[in-house]
């Protein structure tokens, strides 16, 4: 599927509903890895997990996925942290206004660098009622000094004016989660971050996995990342509206 990001400009998406129902429901919008990865029309576990809860959920070929050649995945460098959360948002609010999601329950999701793209989405003024940061990269210009020789290159054409996520421009609850095992990304990091989170108040939380390692591979981490992750948007759902 597709939405207007601005113009004649498009975004593809992959979206996936649950069975039955054509009224509006909660929405999960997907900001996949890499930032240069796909979203391939495959099985996923995760999606299929929030589907059975009564989710739709929105995979986002935002600009710098690979699979729409060169230059579309060139795009995002020196705009990380900006086009692709455009993009997310522009997806999320298309499918607000097309009534397949439900005002007030529209969250963003992304792991690694996709974390790094729910955090800026969730520190500037768009639809999301919350977000989830799992094994995210907080700071690009940190991230790009820890990361193999071979990769820095990449790490440092993508940086842009976005920079680090910083506590006081989240404008939404944040779920951080991260495994003690990351050697990809700072596991004392993202902690520190969610800390300075909760300091600030909001509803934010956080789940430290212990022994998780950067793609939570074990069964049990992934089982209960995701349901600390669904217990929260939950939670954000149950409160009082505005």
């Amino acid at each position: 599927m597709e939405a207007a990001r601005g113009g004649d400009d498009r975004v593809s998406f992959l979206l996936h509903r649950p069975a039955g129902t054509a009224a509006p429901v909660s929405l999960l919008v997907r900001a996949h890895p890499g930032p240069t990865d796909d979203v391939p029309l495959r099985l996923d576990w995760t999606t299929q997990f929030f589907v059975s809860h009564g989710f739709a959920v929105a995979d986002v070929l935002y600009r710098g996925s690979t699979g729409r050649g060169r230059a579309f995945r060139q795009a995002l460098h020196g705009h990380w942290g900006e086009y692709d959360v455009e993009d997310c948002a522009a997806v999320a609010e298309h499918l607000r206004s097309a009534g397949v999601a439900l005002p007030g329950a529209v969250f963003i999701s992304g792991a690694s660098a996709g974390g790094y793209t729910a955090l800026q989405a969730a520190s500037r003024p768009g639809p999301f009622a919350g977000a989830t940061a799992t094994s995210a990269i907080i700071d690009p210009a940190r991230w790009e000094l820890s990361v193999p020789e071979f990769q820095r290159p990449h790490a440092a054409v993508l940086r842009g004016p976005a920079g680090a996520v910083a506590p006081e421009r989240i404008r939404c609850p944040v779920l951080a989660i991260h495994g003690t095992a990351d050697t990809i990304t700072s596991a004392k990091e993202a902690m520190q971050f969610a800390q300075d989170l909760a300091a600030l108040g909001g509803g934010h939380d956080s789940l430290l996995l212990d022994g998780g390692d950067h793609y939570l591979s074990a069964p049990a981490a992934r089982e209960q990342a995701l349901r600390a992750e669904l217990d929260f948007y939950r939670r954000l759902m149950s409160r009082p509206r505005a």
